[in-house]
């Protein structure tokens, strides 16, 4: 829980009660490359943080498999959309490798928030981080070229990009894999 504990740490620190009560509602679990975490179509309670590995959210259009988005180590991870009880996600979440994960249980979570007020300012900045993420991700796809988006995301994610299939990469892209093969032989 290390990696965890120091991610929270520098976001927004936690007293030493409220980090016991958020351990405590935390477990560790793995997936095998190609899971699928979530299923589109399901409803989903957990929050997760990435100890290892690399996440991927994707939906279907049309007989396409479209990658949403990429989450790396140390990482909080969750389909929002589905945490809603009564909405089934247009989503869903895979392992793109062999993961370590470790899960928060939203209801519990939410009954933190009450007792321990920092726990609920620490997912409160999490949330607003990843919703600038969606946001960032928008602007990109609107105002910049593919070129100036693969060579963003390889700076962003140096090491983590070479452990990316390419048709995933592409596909975040909003690319072929030929267009991207075009781009990474220029660098």
């Amino acid at each position: 829980m290390k990696e965890l504990i120091d991610s929270i740490q520098s976001i927004h620190p936690l007293s030493s009660s409220s980090l016991s009560a958020l351990l405590a509602i935390c477990k560790s679990v793995s997936y095998k490359k190609n899971s699928i975490i979530q299923p589109i179509g399901t409803k989903s309670r957990s929050l997760f943080f990435i100890k290892k590995g690399i996440l991927r959210a994707f939906y279907i259009k049309g007989k396409k498999e479209i990658t949403d988005r990429l989450a790396f180590e140390s990482e909080f991870f969750a389909n929002v959309q589905s945490m809603v009880p009564e909405i089934a996600s247009k989503k869903g979440m895979m392992a793109i490798e062999d993961c370590e994960l470790i899960v928060i249980d939203v209801d519990l979570l939410g009954k933190l928030y009450d007792e321990h007020r920092d726990i609920e300012r620490l997912f409160t900045k999490v949330l607003i981080s990843s919703f600038i993420k969606a946001l960032n991700r928008i602007d990109s796809l609107q105002f910049f070229s593919a070129e100036t988006r693969y060579i963003n995301l390889t700076k962003e994610h140096p090491d983590m990009i070479k452990r990316i299939q390419l048709k995933y990469i592409a596909s975040y892209l909003g690319i072929t894999q030929v267009s991207l093969s075009r781009i990474r032989a220029k660098y």
